[in-house]
């Protein structure tokens, strides 16, 4: 698969070399656009931000971020897929558009393995177990015991998103009864988890942070076996006896397939640089982000070890989207 990739970019190339308008040792020469497949303002916006900030002055030119969501992240990178592979259009996701939406979309209209060639995990980020405090489950085992007898109801921002993959997730390892609503977005699935429509749900920790420290949710668990750092008195998945259960979900910087490999080191640099710049790093603490840069290669070995892990789960739960 991806020696296809760099087959498909060592031919482009040759054609962009030739073709008028491109130049790779002058790039950039106009402004960069950073397609961002969600919404603004979510840890995803804010991170290609910081990105975009960084890279105009390093590169000496405007690095534009562009808001186009819907489809859980498809419509976005589509725009992408589509776009011509000059370096001039890139893509800020969630991993999901590649780790996910392959298997549970009946009808993609792009292959992200073949379409998209990854450039470099830019932060990484996990869940946290959230319950409304109405529902009087103070901690993990009170809430087992609970949905082991009754049907309790999570809400999260869609099918396949990163707040219902762990949930399904959940259930396949304990067998607990739950009924999930998948709402339009995150912010209509954090209202009603505030607001008690529904009971609980797994947030990102930077959305959980604020509201786990107001009291207004309750903090249940943590996946994996370490301890969040900015939640140190969670529980983990491995201390309540759940084998397995790593759950983490990464920010990806892509570019379209047949990008010139120059073009993709320029953007491996970028992302090397602002992880290496201390006040870039502090910055990320507000959101909870593990901060971490790494290369094409790297990304790639990454995003495949994702889909398969959530592509069986997809299977085993028959998660299907339109």
């Amino acid at each position: 698969m991806f020696a296809s990739i760099r087959g498909l970019a060592a031919t482009c190339l040759i054609a962009c070399c030739a073709m008028p308008g491109i130049s790779l040792a002058d790039y950039p020469e106009r402004p960069v656009s950073l397609v961002v497949n969600f919404p603004a303002g979510g840890p995803l916006d804010l991170m290609a931000r910081m990105v975009a900030e960084k890279a105009s002055k390093n590169l000496g030119q405007p690095v534009v971020v562009e808001n186009k969501a819907g489809a859980s992240g498809n419509i976005g990178a589509e725009q992408v897929v589509r776009a011509r592979p000059d370096g001039y259009t890139l893509l800020m996701t969630i991993d999901t558009v590649a780790t996910v939406n392959p298997d549970a979309y009946r009808n993609m209209r792009f292959d992200p393995a073949k379409d998209l060639a990854p450039i470099g995990i830019s932060g990484l980020f996990t869940q946290v177990l959230v319950t409304h405090p109405d529902l009087n489950t103070p901690t993990f085992k009170d809430f087992l015991e609970l949905a082991s007898k009754q049907d309790v109801f999570y809400g999260s921002a869609g099918l396949g998103s990163p707040g219902h993959l762990p949930f399904e997730l959940l259930k396949e390892r304990t067998g607990i009864r739950a009924t999930h609503i998948a709402y339009k977005g995150n912010t209509p699935a954090l209202t009603d988890l505030l607001g008690g429509q529904v009971k609980v749900g797994f947030l990102a920790v930077p959305t959980a942070l604020p509201h786990i420290r107001s009291g207004k949710l309750v903090a249940l668990m943590s996946p994996g076996s370490v301890r969040d750092p900015a939640l140190p008195e969670v529980p983990t998945a491995a201390e309540l006896g759940i084998d397995d259960f790593e759950v983490e979900f990464g920010f990806v910087l892509m570019a379209p397939a047949g990008t010139p490999k120059e073009i993709r080191k320029v953007w491996e640099k970028q992302l090397a640089e602002a992880f290496g710049d201390p006040e870039f790093r502090k910055a990320l603490d507000p959101m909870a982000v593990r901060p971490v840069a790494t290369n094409g290669v790297q990304a790639a070995e990454w995003l495949a070890a994702a889909r398969q892990r959530w592509g069986d789960l997809i299977r085993k739960r028959g998660i299907q989207l339109d």
